[in-house]
């Protein structure tokens, strides 16, 4: 019945899904708890497969990496300044690898790197990636392979002017062979390029249009010619 009454909420939030919640909380408390976290407010959340850790992102790119039994912070990294965003962000700009090893994580927009590839649980750098475009690039949406061996990255360009000024990519890395990553590029900036790479990391799926695109050769097929979907999120 809690399960049922948080995914009420989620779906259809308001003052009656609020009280079934409550109500399903009272009768069982037993099986709900919290940890309060300290910090700005958070952008992106993601839990690890093996149940351990939890990593936080907030609008401030202070990244903390959490216990995910006890709440006890574990690591933290800063990820260069604050940058001010506006609209709704869609995507997962923080992301475990399957093994639970690995955390790929946007940094801010003015830093000198868009992206960072830690390990855990020490939040260290674990990986130089090649062929990441420069200050200005935002990273949106972040993909590992079910079998971890690929990476992949939707960018989105700098506002203004400049070469990088609506402009779109997804990188996709072979991170056994610290190669350049294959490119791909699509779209308008401003739509926050989603991306989802398959089991083995040889196709990739971009969003507007969703797109299935082949790692290996570069070949792309449109999924949705017609443009009737708008869309939030691809795993």
């Amino acid at each position: 019945a809690l399960l049922l009454a948080a995914a009420a909420v989620r779906l259809d939030p308001g003052a009656g899904t609020d009280a079934n919640l409550l109500a399903a909380i009272t009768r069982r408390p037993e099986l709900f708890a919290s940890t309060p976290l300290e910090g700005d407010l958070p952008m992106a959340i993601d839990a690890s497969d093996d149940g351990r850790y939890v990593a936080i992102l907030d609008e401030s790119y202070h990244l903390r990496l959490v216990d995910a039994s006890s709440g006890e912070l574990l690591a933290e990294r800063r990820l260069g300044a604050p940058y001010v965003r506006v609209g709704t962000s869609v995507g997962d700009p923080v992301k475990f690898s399957p093994d639970s090893r690995l955390l790929a994580v946007a940094r801010s927009a003015n830093a000198r790197r868009s992206l960072e590839v830690l390990a855990v649980p020490s939040l260290r750098p674990a990986r130089t990636l090649r062929g990441l475009p420069g200050p200005g690039w935002l990273t949106t949406d972040l993909s590992f392979s079910e079998d971890g061996t690929h990476l992949a990255a939707g960018m989105q360009g700098a506002s203004g002017s400049g070469p990088a000024a609506g402009v779109a990519t997804a990188l996709v890395w072979d991170l056994a062979r610290r190669a350049q990553p294959r490119r791909f590029r699509f779209g308008a900036a401003e739509i926050q390029p989603q991306v989802a790479l398959d089991a083995t990391g040889k196709a990739l799926y971009t969003s507007h249009p969703l797109t299935r695109r082949s790692v290996v050769t570069g070949a792309s097929r449109n999924l949705d010619p017609d443009g009737e979907h708008y869309i939030w999120s691809l795993e």
